[in-house]
């Protein structure tokens, strides 16, 4: 897991992964006031943006996630998120694969995980050993704007711009 903001980008972005400055250059360059949520493709099936408007709930509400083909960036728009995560060690339980149909594993909701508090403007970029628990409440529920970058592992394996 790395966490970063938008504002030190310009300093850092070197350290980073292509496809991970490709998605954080997609986010930097888009006008998210003009977007409407929903899913818009960045390089076809390899790297897709989802962009969401959604209610934070007390963490024991949120059920932790995993992936296993995608690597997130979840960046905060608006509002206040905290985001429970945890390296899988095989030590959390399972509650339903969903990798086929989603890429997605879900977890026992009682898991021992460390927590991340964004800002709008922070990020958060979740490999696939990294669980996590995303939407939980600060303080109170509120209603939070964010945008998932979702890169499939295969741009990893190329130079990360999809070439």
């Amino acid at each position: 897991m790395i966490v970063s903001d938008l504002t030190h980008w310009d300093q850092e972005k070197h350290m980073f992964h292509p496809s991970i400055q490709a998605g954080i250059e997609y986010i930097r360059q888009t006008d998210f006031e003009a977007v409407k949520d929903g899913t818009y493709a960045i390089r076809g099936d390899s790297m897709f943006a989802i962009v969401q408007t959604i209610e934070t709930q007390a963490k024991s509400f949120r059920t932790p996630e995993s992936h296993e083909m995608f690597v997130d960036i979840q960046c905060l728009l608006h509002g206040e998120e905290r985001i429970g995560t945890v390296r899988a060690n095989g030590k959390q339980r399972v509650s339903q694969r969903l990798l086929g149909e989603k890429d997605l594993l879900l977890y026992e909701v009682g898991i021992d995980d460390s927590e991340l508090l964004l800002t709008p403007g922070m990020f958060a970029v979740f490999l696939p050993a990294d669980v996590h628990r995303p939407c939980c409440s600060v303080t109170n529920d509120q209603t939070i704007r964010k945008v998932v970058i979702k890169i499939h592992k295969n741009l990893w394996l190329q130079d990360g711009s999809g070439r």
